[in-house]
């Protein structure tokens, strides 16, 4: 096995770059939003080790690190047997595998590089177990990465001239709700996207102060229990104190169908992080009802924040405590 940054043709524990032009606005189609502040002392190494074929003892000293670094963001991939850890300041993603998946022990960790105008998805990977299995999930991610450069490619084509949408995440794990009766029911890839493509308007309106166009996108019973007057002066009021909207990360969908004390239909929570010029955090979830028409709407929403003046009061205890109600 050669070491592990072999180029130009990518092979398991390979970095493997795939450009794609870098507009106005930087959208990053992964669990992360860019962040040009990018490497400090502390992030954790990309490439710790020369070759892609580990022991196990290094596949779990690394892990080790990655968990005890960024244990906040984990998302347990069941289904895929995976683990997936997010280090908000770099904007990599380690993928580490389960017990149970055929290439464990192994990881692959992807992360946003730019270079001039253009923006590559850097890709290694290392493994402790069968070449085979994890080769077979090293070109899956691989894959994955030319989706996403596809999706930016596109929508960084429908973007406005002005750069109207903050830099955000639009690929985030789905899951279902453990309430869910319907064990068997998984919502489809059209409604998967969808929902994403809707939020995503939905906040854009948002953050360009176009709050006609994104009340629009409320639920009927939405609007009628929240009115559009106050609605509109709540959020110049917010916008007044946060500021320009700089970065919208989603997190995560949690898939709800018929749950209790709701209409019957199919809803989906979609959880954000979001940074904004004068707040220090900011994090909630956005409610999504599928429509009749395919399309999902607004039909709850809540925002936490703190503003940099607030912040600068809080003791490291208190802190944790308000990002613990918070859910952030």
């Amino acid at each position: 096995m050669q070491p592990a940054g072999r180029v130009p043709q990518p092979a398991p524990g390979t970095s493997a770059k795939s450009p794609t032009i870098m507009k106005t606005v930087c959208l990053l189609l992964a669990v992360i939003a860019f962040s040009s502040a990018s490497f400090d002392a502390a992030s954790q190494e990309f490439k710790p080790y020369p070759r892609a074929n580990i022991s196990p003892a290094q596949w779990q000293t690394y892990f080790d690190e990655v968990r005890q670094k960024h244990g906040a963001s984990v998302q347990d991939i069941e289904a895929q047997r995976l683990l997936v850890y997010i280090d908000s300041v770099t904007g990599t993603i380690y993928g580490f595998t389960k017990a149970g998946h055929p290439a464990h022990p192994a990881w692959v960790s992807r992360k946003p590089e730019q270079r001039g105008d253009s923006i590559f998805m850097a890709q290694i990977g290392y493994f402790a177990g069968e070449e085979a299995p994890f080769a077979k999930l090293f070109r899956e991610y691989q894959e994955l990465n030319e989706r996403m450069n596809e999706e930016l490619a596109r929508r960084q084509s429908q973007a406005s001239p002005a750069g109207g949408r903050a830099a955000v995440s639009v690929e985030v794990p789905h899951s279902l709700s453990a309430s869910n009766q319907d064990k068997q029911w998984q919502p489809s890839v059209e409604q998967r996207k969808r929902v994403l493509s809707d939020v995503l308007d939905y906040l854009a309106a948002k953050d360009k102060r176009n709050f006609s166009e994104a009340y629009a996108k409320f639920t009927e019973s939405q609007k009628a229990a929240v009115p559009f007057d106050k609605w509109e002066a709540d959020m110049r009021a917010f916008y007044g104190d946060a500021g320009a909207a700089e970065r919208r990360t989603l997190q995560r969908v949690t898939w709800y169908k018929n749950p209790a004390n709701a209409p019957p239909g199919v809803y989906a929570a979609v959880n954000l992080e979001s940074q904004f010029s004068e707040l220090s955090l900011h994090c909630g979830f956005v409610a999504m009802q599928l429509q009749m028409d395919g399309t999902f709407a607004v039909t709850r929403e809540e925002e936490n924040s703190i503003s940099k003046r607030e912040m600068a009061k809080l003791s490291p205890e208190k802190l944790q405590q308000v990002r613990a109600q918070y859910r952030c």
